[in-house]
């Protein structure tokens, strides 16, 4: 008996050490509290990841929609626009110069992006059932960051000297300002007849929607502090929000009036398993139906994270589920129904990836 308790004293910090570095690496430690604290990132599977892209070329920026991706590839220095046939498996041009033509954006079949063959921005439009390219806007100064949702594209545009949100209906054929301030309005964003952007007429910047059927304009943020790169879908909007000195993620309910914080900087920290997790930044939110995603600071690079609104909304919305977690850069991510597409640079140049989420998630 002596025995066997002086080998297991002699080896206890051993094994110790073991167990810590196993479980650091599959990434299953368990965090204290109750059912509603924040939990550790799950490990199992949630879904199926698909390499998209493996050009030589540096491809950004993507896009999705029902039955395609889209996205900026940069061969020779020059952007270009490429789409990817989900069903067919097929990569081809959307557009060729000349000039640039950078952040595509996708609804249905139909593509915009902003193009500056004539030297300055301008937004033009891709059908990818029939093939045809028409400019949308090709006026003076610059056109950019433009969205499309259905039969209307928005997009930022400083030709009357600070950038204004302009709005084109396809079936009209009518182009309007939906802004008309002197400061700064931009990054824009749509979804059926809602659209947010960011807005600097009160000093600091807050988000702003404007529902297209009433011509109500709503003011959603009412702080000094800075509210970022909005997104919207049905009767949530989200932002990436700087109040208390930290980069959060905070999300909106129209139909309930309701704002929410998703993500917790001091509760990502109550995740750690080594002193350089801390999640200290999360940007550009995404939404589908329910479903949010995000670019979040963790294990000292950016990582995809997503997280069920309607399921974790009891439990503060805080146990998201992490779609990469590796020693590389995953950014700008995009979402549609429950496929996840981001620009990854974990074989040293930036790719397309996919995500097919599990519906049971």
């Amino acid at each position: 008996m002596n025995k066997i308790i002086s080998f297991s004293q002699k080896h206890w910090h051993f094994l110790i050490v073991w167990v810590a570095m196993i479980a650091i690496f599959l990434g299953t430690n368990s965090c204290s509290g109750d059912s509603a604290s924040i939990e550790q990132l799950p490990t199992v599977s949630l879904g199926v990841e698909t390499q998209i892209t493996s050009s030589t070329a540096p491809q950004r920026r993507p896009r999705i929609s029902e039955f395609y991706i889209v996205w900026e590839e940069w061969e020779s220095g020059i952007g270009q626009i490429y789409f990817y046939d989900l069903n067919t498996k097929e990569t081809k041009p959307v557009s060729f110069g000349p000039g640039k033509q950078l952040r595509p954006a996708i609804s249905g079949s139909l593509v915009v992006w902003e193009d500056w063959r004539s030297g300055n921005g301008d937004i033009y439009l891709h059908d990818l059932t029939t093939g045809v390219t028409i400019p949308i806007e090709t006026g003076p100064g610059v056109q950019s960051h433009p969205v499309i949702s259905g039969r209307k594209v928005v997009w930022q545009d400083d030709s009357r000297g600070n950038s204004d949100i302009f709005i084109h209906n396809l079936d009209t054929q009518i182009t309007r300002a939906l802004t008309d301030d002197e400061n700064e309005q931009s990054f824009p964003a749509i979804d059926g007849n809602r659209v947010v952007w960011q807005d600097v007429r009160f000093v600091s910047t807050d988000i702003f929607v404007y529902d297209l059927v009433t011509g109500q304009e709503l003011r959603i943020t009412d702080r000094d502090t800075e509210e970022l790169f909005p997104d919207i879908s049905g009767d949530i909007i989200t932002w990436v929000d700087f109040r208390n000195e930290e980069e959060n993620i905070y999300i909106f309910d129209l139909s309930k009036d309701l704002e929410t914080q998703v993500t917790f900087k001091q509760e990502l920290s109550s995740r750690q398993v080594t002193p350089d997790f801390h999640g200290e930044s999360q940007r550009f939110p995404a939404l589908s139906g329910p479903l949010l995603i995000w670019q979040d600071y963790v294990w000292n690079f950016h990582d995809i994270l997503v997280l069920d609104i309607n399921k974790n909304i009891r439990r503060k919305i805080s146990d998201a589920g992490q779609i990469t977690r590796l020693p590389d850069e995953q950014a700008y991510p995009d979402i549609f129904g429950h496929r996840i597409v981001w620009q990854d640079v974990r074989f040293g140049n930036s790719d397309i990836f996919l995500f097919d989420l599990d519906e049971n998630f």
